[in-house]
C-alpha cells in the first residue's frame, strides 16, 4: 500500500508542477523541500518507484534547470549506478533470477 501511495503521489506532483506555472521564487523552495525524499526514492529496490522518481526528476530538471543539475550528479547518479550494477549481477546469476528485483527488470 505504501508503494502505491508513493507512485500516486509522485505522479500528482509531476503533473501539477507544469500546470501551476510557478515563478522560480515559488518553485525552487518546493524543489528544495522535495529533494531529500525524492533522492531517497532512487535507492528503492522497486523499479516502479524508481521510474516515477525519474519522471519527477525530469519535471524538476525542466523547470528548475541549473538548481537541480549538480544535485542530480552528486545525489542521484551514484545510487542509480549501484542499482544497475546490482541488477546486472542478479540477472546474470541463475539463482537470483526469481528475486523480485530481477523479475521487475524483465
Amino acid at each position: 500500500m505504501i508503494m502505491y501511495t508513493y507512485i500516486i503521489s509522485l505522479g500528482i506532483v509531476s503533473n501539477a508542477i507544469p500546470l501551476l506555472e510557478m515563478d522560480k521564487d515559488e518553485l525552487l523552495p518546493l524543489v528544495h523541500q522535495s529533494w531529500q525524499p525524492l533522492k531517497l526514492l532512487f535507492q528503492s529496490e522497486n523499479i516502479f518507484i524508481v521510474a516515477k522518481a525519474f519522471q519527477m526528476l525530469h519535471v524538476f530538471a525542466r523547470y528548475a534547470k541549473e538548481f537541480i543539475h549538480r544535485r542530480t550528479l552528486t545525489d542521484v547518479l551514484p545510487p542509480i549506478l549501484n542499482y544497475l550494477k546490482k541488477l546486472d549481477l542478479m540477472v546474470q546469476d541463475r539463482e537470483m533470477h526469481q528475486t523480485l528485483i530481477a523479475r521487475q527488470s524483465r
